[in-house]
């Protein structure tokens, strides 16, 4: 928070959070007939500052109710009625606590604790909260003073203290001096407040020792109030705290409550009472002889732990969504910017290293040049490559032609067949000329074995299947005929492989004829 609005029913201050407490003036006060100047301030705001807004008026409401335990999904409901009830009794903001606290009542009900709080509306409120839209001041959260004195007391005060939370969660009276008369009284009860009211004492009160009299007599006021109303059981232990920021009389106010307000039946195991100064336990250190308020704590403490707004309305909705769609486009943005140079990175990086590549492959495509010519030079070769790789290739051709003429067809087609299936071995091979001695058919009957065959004839039937297949996937064949299966099944003959180390194998016999047709 920047600027911190503490407004009341005599009118408003205005504190500038970064320099109270800092030997500067960070406060305006303004009474509420002094309107002009209001709407003045109001205006001057700057519309980027954040703005928050602590209530503090006798008639708020804060009323801890007893209600019948409900489960989750009818709480939403339950609470709206009691809004509603709250908005129509006058009731201009409305906050709902449910607390963790349960009993059971005397009928055998089981009950939660529920905190209900309320600000009630007026003239002066709502033309306050009108300039607010029409100034389009940032107005971020809506504070109850009571409760902020709550969550600065348990958050700050209570470790410096001492106060366990078996302590805490006794019934306690905690009083804060504000200025010389003027004092803030709030009841605990299960370590949440409970009660809270202002007591201003008299102005014409003499001396330290009057206030403080007159202090523990509302003191014994309240806790009659609390056996009356039987917030707690009559006669029951109520405990202490006062925290003290004009004087050095806690000493004096402590031994008052021990004496006037502490019954005899009181067990002292079930109560304490503590007293302290507001700057020794804050640590606070006062820049001239001025008091700070109460208020000018609580400022340092908005800024520095910022708790979330207390009240919420139509206003602070608005610019909390508006805060939350800024941050969420300004991360859009953020994210976008890293995606960004994250692509432009990373193309950086292959543009370079794919130009790294580029001249390593042109100095090996160099290098390779360079060793040719120092090749060819070693060699004194009249022809280039080209002309090397054509002769080679002449050659195989006139090659592959003699070895069609001697046979009339191309040998290498068998020869290519026969080596693709290790089961088969050759051992006869005859062609003739079909019918006509001029005759483009050429018929070739081949003999061979099948091997190995141990007393089954699946495999060698399918090898020789195999063999046939791929003779009639060759485009030359014209027709494969198996004249004789492997299929005797008392025909055992061996042959001897050539390299197998005498080792002998069982085979079957085939003969199959091919017509092949020239190219």
């Amino acid at each position: 928070m920047d600027k911190l609005l503490y407004i009341n029913e005599s009118g408003l201050t205005l504190i500038d959070v970064h320099k109270t407490l800092r030997h500067q003036d960070g406060a305006v006060n303004l009474a509420w007939h002094d309107w002009d100047r209001i709407e003045t301030l109001v205006g001057a705001l700057p519309s980027q500052q954040s703005v928050g807004v602590i209530f503090d008026f006798v008639d708020d409401a804060h009323q801890l109710h007893w209600v019948a335990k409900l489960l989750p999904w009818e709480k939403r409901a339950y609470e709206k009625r009691l809004e509603s009830k709250a908005y129509s009794e006058g009731a201009m903001l409305v906050r709902l606590s449910w607390l963790s606290f349960y009993r059971q009542s005397e009928e055998g009900r089981e009950e939660q604790a529920l905190m209900i709080s309320s600000v009630f509306g007026n003239v002066q409120i709502e033309a306050l909260f009108n300039l607010f839209e029409e100034a389009e001041i940032s107005v971020k959260a809506l504070y109850s003073y009571s409760f902020l004195l709550e969550s600065f007391f348990l958050t700050k005060l209570v470790p410096a203290l001492d106060l366990s939370k078996q302590d805490l969660e006794k019934p306690m009276m905690l009083v804060f001096r504000e200025s010389r008369v003027n004092f803030r009284q709030i009841f605990f009860n299960f370590a949440r407040l409970n009660i809270s009211r202002r007591i201003e004492l008299d102005e014409e009160l003499e001396g330290d020792q009057a206030i403080n009299t007159a202090l523990i007599h509302e003191a014994q006021i309240a806790v009659k109030y609390l056996y009356n109303q039987k917030i707690i059981p009559l006669n029951s232990e109520v405990s202490f705290v006062y925290i003290n920021s004009h004087g050095h009389d806690e000493e004096d106010v402590t031994n008052e409550y021990l004496e006037k307000v502490a019954l005899t039946k009181w067990e002292p195991s079930n109560f304490f009472i503590v007293a302290s100064d507001i700057y020794a336990i804050t640590n606070t250190r006062r820049w001239d002889d001025s008091l700070y308020s109460t208020l000018d704590f609580l400022a340092i403490y908005l800024q520095k732990s910022r708790p979330k707004s207390f009240y919420r309305n139509r206003l602070v909705d608005k610019i909390l969504f508006l805060c939350k769609l800024k941050n969420w486009l300004l991360g859009l943005s953020v994210l976008v910017f890293l995606l960004s140079s994250y692509y432009a990175v990373t193309l950086g990086i292959n543009g370079y290293l794919l130009n790294h590549k580029r001249q390593q492959m042109d100095a090996q495509i160099e290098q390779n040049h360079q060793e040719r010519n120092r090749l060819q030079n070693s060699v004194d070769l009249q022809y280039d490559a080209e002309d090397i790789k054509a002769s080679v290739e002449f050659s195989e051709s006139l090659l592959k032609l003699k070895l069609h003429n001697i046979a009339g067809f191309d040998m290498s087609l068998l020869s290519n067949v026969l080596s693709r299936h290790s089961h088969i071995a050759l051992s006869v091979l005859r062609w003739k000329k079909v019918n006509t001695f001029d005759s483009p058919l050429i018929s070739i009957t081949l003999k061979g074995w099948v091997f190995p065959f141990h007393d089954a004839y699946e495999m060698p039937v399918k090898w020789v299947d195999e063999l046939v297949k791929d003779f009639n996937s060759q485009p030359e064949v014209k027709s494969v005929t198996l004249t004789k299966e492997p299929l005797d099944r008392s025909l055992k003959k061996t042959l001897l492989i050539s390299g197998a180390a005498d080792k002998a194998m069982n085979a079957l016999p085939f003969q199959m004829t091919l017509v092949i047709g020239r190219r």
